[in-house]
């Protein structure tokens, strides 16, 4: 076990989080270095989620007093995730936070690759890990973004949200003092919101590692496309406006314009994904068309990939309109129309039109 000077707190927010919270737990006490802080925020659940972590604390008792790692509870009334990850950070007391979702992993390395980089680069704000999706038994599923941030990060992570979920980042205390904590008018996309405005005013870096295991569910916030749809949206018209605001020239204007239609794309693009991922559910289905003529209106090498454009629209009408197995047959006879919500996230791209650096925001 590697013991480095540094004090880490560990957010979890957690919501009915009987069945994964141990999981969880056991990746945290697992960390390569000792003296962890976890700050677990129930956030009125209604299981019995204490009885679960006591369990654990009582089965964990010598690993914990070993590793010096230190749990503590904090229950409050139902409120979000939000509200729940800000109650987390005041009752912290670490130099550094990370933020850890109740039915996600980490590898045994990941606080501590994390934490040596902030020592060793006193002018980053952040770092982040990149994450590997897994299912509910922990099985690979597929890669996420896997993208490391340039000099550009602001910029790069305005047309995507290449750090893919709040379970890869650890942020400097004084860092959330300058910027501000999660947006509670923002769910589910506050995460996006939050390293964004870190992202505007300090350097950011990325793990260049699968270090975070972050568990898909069709049941998980994000996939509400309907909510994350108008969050997304809000978070990204607030990051234009600081980021091109006034003074606004036309060049500006045109910039800022470019940005747009480039995260428009890319968000629409994940939207209709999302919609088809897993098992099919009729009422997800309606705002799939919606999502189409988005991408469409925004990416023009979907308008150029005929064939793709007319399979995902047969895809929306035949599951809209027919039951469920003459829909397959359907789709089945258009050859790859199945496919087509796989096939579309090839346009997303984190390529940035060529708009100027800003420079990083200050107080002044």
């Amino acid at each position: 076990m590697v013991n480095i000077s540094v004090e880490i707190s560990v957010i979890i927010p957690v919501y009915n989080g009987t069945s994964t919270i141990q999981t969880t737990l056991d990746s945290v006490v697992r960390q390569s270095v000792d003296g962890i802080e976890v700050i677990l925020v129930d956030d009125g659940s209604t299981d019995d989620l204490e009885a679960a972590i006591a369990q654990w604390k009582s089965n964990n008792h010598d690993a914990l007093a070993q590793t010096q790692c230190t749990v503590h509870l904090f229950q409050f009334e139902n409120a979000g995730q939000a509200i729940a990850r800000n109650r987390g950070i005041e009752r912290s007391r670490g130099r550094y936070i990370a933020f850890l979702d109740a039915d996600d992993q980490w590898s045994v390395d990941k606080l501590r690759a994390q934490a040596l980089f902030l020592d060793q680069h006193p002018e980053v704000g952040l770092v982040y890990s990149w994450t590997d999706c897994v299912d509910g038994w922990g099985a690979f599923v597929c890669p996420g973004s896997h993208k490391s941030s340039g000099p550009r990060a602001a910029l790069e992570l305005l047309i995507q949200n290449y750090m893919d979920n709040g379970s890869s980042p650890m942020v400097r205390r004084e860092v959330l003092g300058a910027v501000g904590i999660f947006s509670a008018d923002l769910p589910p996309a506050e995460d996006w919101d939050l390293w964004l405005r870190i992202a505007e005013r300090y350097p950011i870096a990325a793990i260049p590692v699968p270090q975070v295991h972050y568990q898909v569910s069709r049941y998980s916030s994000s996939s509400n496309t309907q909510r994350l749809e108008r969050a997304a949206r809000q978070v990204l018209e607030r990051a234009l406006k600081r980021q091109y605001g006034p003074p606004l020239t036309a060049e500006r204007r045109r910039e800022g314009q470019q940005l747009r239609s480039r995260s428009l794309a890319n968000l629409y693009i994940y939207l209709y994904f999302q919609i088809f991922r897993g098992g099919i559910q009729r009422r997800r289905i309606p705002p799939a068309m919606g999502y189409l003529i988005q991408i469409y209106r925004h990416e023009a090498q979907f308008r150029q990939d005929i064939s793709l454009v007319f399979r995902a629209i047969a895809k929306v009408i035949c599951l809209s309109l027919l039951p469920n197995r003459l829909a397959q047959r359907v789709l089945n006879r258009l050859g790859s129309a199945n496919s087509a919500h796989v096939e579309i996230l090839r346009y997303i791209s984190t390529e940035l039109p060529p708009v100027k650096l800003p420079p990083f925001k200050t107080d002044s």
